[in-house]
């Protein structure tokens, strides 16, 4: 879709009072923190129809320590969940894969995104408040400070978990596009680039489009999936009580049952048919069903890196072009059957 509303207007909308966000489908979306800021949202902005949803954002960071698919795709999938059937994404894994625990050497943990290319290094990637720590009134990461897998919150040690160096990050302030930092790979570790704990490869990025079903992995609730909600968004993401920023151009995905809880800042989404590589989730609704997700070319562009990821092959984009049909084809014969209502159609894998 065309993203008609102005980043002005957005913007003037996110000062009324109670507003949590705003985005687009068919409709503008404002989310709304609480029911008494109901009344403050307009009925309709230049022209365009309202659509008023109750959601507060937070990062879903842990407390810190001390301070359908085409066949292939289904093989693929099947094969990496019995891969990591005995392995819990919160233990020590080699070689490591995205979708397990991470986090700085001071505090907490999170989920690796996955891997990129920074000029000739490769760097592994995740959110600046699991890695970085360099956001809003917190100043804790430094450049060259250990990473560990597991996080120190699941037990990581310094003297022999560690699995890389913080090398940068996007800083992350009252307004801001990403929440995101990289480091450097440790020479005697082991890392899986092609492969995400539970799913398979990630593929070849790909713009997210409202209506697309998305599947993520992450270090709390591991692989599950939603349907992308609104695009273009602006999104105030609460990272304590009254510490928040409100971040520009993000993605919102939703899902009828839990689709993210804290711990799971880092995890890296893609669509459900080819596992085109969407973006990084960095937080999420209270109720856990809605999911903040930056694009991944918002990312690339902010930290200088390319992500890697497997190009789609002919024979994948036409398995899963079938399989996408078919999916279409049952959903609407199934809202037939229901006399016309709709819901999000989440797969139940």
């Amino acid at each position: 879709m065309v993203l008609r509303l102005p980043e002005k207007k957005k913007r003037e909308l996110m000062k009324l009072p109670g507003i949590a966000g705003v985005g687009e489908s068919d409709d503008i979306i404002v989310y709304v923190e609480s029911p008494e800021a109901m009344a403050y949202i307009p009925e309709e902005v230049d022209g365009l129809p309202v659509k008023k949803i109750p959601a507060k954002f937070i990062a879903l960071q842990l407390p810190l320590v001390g301070l359908v698919m085409g066949s292939s795709k289904i093989c693929e999938t099947v094969t990496s969940m019995f891969k990591y059937a005995s392995l819990s994404r919160t233990s020590r894994i080699r070689p490591v894969v995205p979708g397990i625990s991470i986090g700085h050497y001071k505090v907490t943990a999170g989920t690796l995104t996955g891997y990129a290319k920074y000029g000739s290094k490769i760097v592994g990637l995740s959110c600046n408040h699991v890695i970085g720590l360099n956001y809003l009134g917190i100043r804790i990461g430094r450049q060259g400070d250990p990473i560990l897998q597991p996080g120190p919150y699941d037990g990581g040690k310094v003297d022999k978990d560690t699995i890389g160096y913080l090398e940068k990050w996007d800083e992350l302030r009252r307004e801001a596009y990403t929440d995101s930092a990289i480091f450097r790979l440790a020479e005697d570790v082991e890392h899986r680039f092609d492969e995400v704990f539970g799913v398979g490869r990630p593929r070849e990025t790909a713009s997210p489009a409202t209506g697309m079903e998305v599947v993520k992995s992450g270090r709390t609730t591991g692989v599950t999936y939603g349907v992308i909600e609104s695009v273009g968004a602006t999104i105030k993401v609460y990272y304590a009580k009254t510490e928040y920023s409100i971040l520009h151009n993000q993605v919102i995905a939703y899902s009828p049952k839990i689709m993210s809880k804290p711990g799971d800042s880092g995890s890296w989404v893609g669509d459900s048919t080819f596992n085109r590589t969407i973006g990084m989730l960095i937080g999420g609704s209270a109720d856990y069903r809605r999911s903040v997700i930056t694009p991944m070319t918002e990312i690339e562009k902010r930290l200088g890196i390319k992500f890697i990821a497997s190009p789609i092959t002919l024979a994948e984009l036409l398995g899963g072009s079938i399989s996408y049909i078919l999916s279409i084809t049952l959903t609407l014969l199934g809202t037939v059957k229901m006399g016309g209502r709709y819901e999000h159609p989440v797969p139940s894998h």
